[in-house]
């Protein structure tokens, strides 16, 4: 069983509301739900959120909502430890979870095929215990040094096309052991003291671990660049979204692909 689990919480502080805020007509945690109920290679949709309109919302467009605990310091706490406890949960319940999907909705610019793309290319990996990762590729890189006072002098410049790469951690694809070991919750437990207990007696989360855990696909180079933390982001993200994927067709997008994916034409891969 191949599950989606979302984090979507209610306390955004940058932009207070985010995940209940409407991006591009409908509610921004919403598109993360419809894009996986769309997947054709997702089994199982889950929300982690401590909000009941983000939990009504979820409801509405066919996600289970797992209610995460009322965490001491949640301010603190990156977004994989909710999915970590959503895991537990999931697993508590059922023996068939092999596969997630960790999903942070606040970069919904996804094509209709790009989740099922990366999980199809996880499961080309034979197995890996590894993670997958979309990102977007940057035409160029660009290094300055900061001289003070406003000032800055170039140390790097290399516009080599598509050279270089800029990750974007909003969906990845493992095994529910691999994201708990990611984030250093070793038990399988959904009980809070214990993943809380665990998450406190280690390191604080450095990313992705080393570069041979991870694998990477290539996304767009708009992709890298929609990350919806703030109000100025939020508008920026809407407006590339709508450019590049919906072109005034909303969600109706993705529904078509649910139907049909050997009729999406954009970034589609044959399944």
């Amino acid at each position: 069983m191949t599950a989606a689990i979302i984090a979507a919480r209610g306390g955004s502080k940058r932009l207070p509301r985010k995940n209940a805020k409407p991006f591009c007509g409908i509610p921004l945690v919403a598109w993360s739900v419809l894009q996986c109920k769309c997947s054709h290679l997702i089994d199982e949709v889950y929300v982690s959120t401590d909000d009941d309109e983000i939990s009504d919302i979820s409801e509405q467009y066919g996600a289970t909502v797992i209610r995460r605990p009322d965490w001491p310091d949640a301010d603190k706490l990156h977004g994989g430890v909710p999915i970590a406890h959503a895991i537990g949960v999931i697993q508590d319940a059922r023996d068939d979870f092999d596969a997630v999907v960790g999903i942070l909705p606040t970069n919904p610019g996804y094509y209709p095929d790009d989740t099922d793309r990366m999980i199809k290319a996880w499961y080309e990996l034979d197995g890996s215990d590894g993670v997958l990762i979309m990102e977007g590729r940057l035409q160029q890189i660009k290094l300055r040094k900061d001289l003070g006072n406003g000032r800055s002098r170039w140390v790097m410049l290399d516009k080599t096309a598509g050279k270089w790469l800029n990750h974007i951690p909003h969906r990845t694809v493992e095994t529910p052991e691999n994201y708990l070991r990611r984030v250093d919750v070793m038990n399988k437990s959904s009980k809070y003291d214990e993943v809380l207990d665990a998450i406190v007696a280690t390191i604080p989360f450095d990313g992705y671990g080393p570069d041979d855990d991870c694998t990477w696909i290539e996304g767009q180079v708009w992709q890298s660049y929609v990350d919806v933390d703030t109000l100025e982001e939020f508008e920026f993200g809407e407006a590339m979204m709508e450019h590049y994927i919906l072109k005034g067709r909303g969600p109706d997008i993705y529904y078509q692909y649910a139907e049909d994916y050997t009729q999406f034409i954009g970034n589609a891969r044959q399944l």
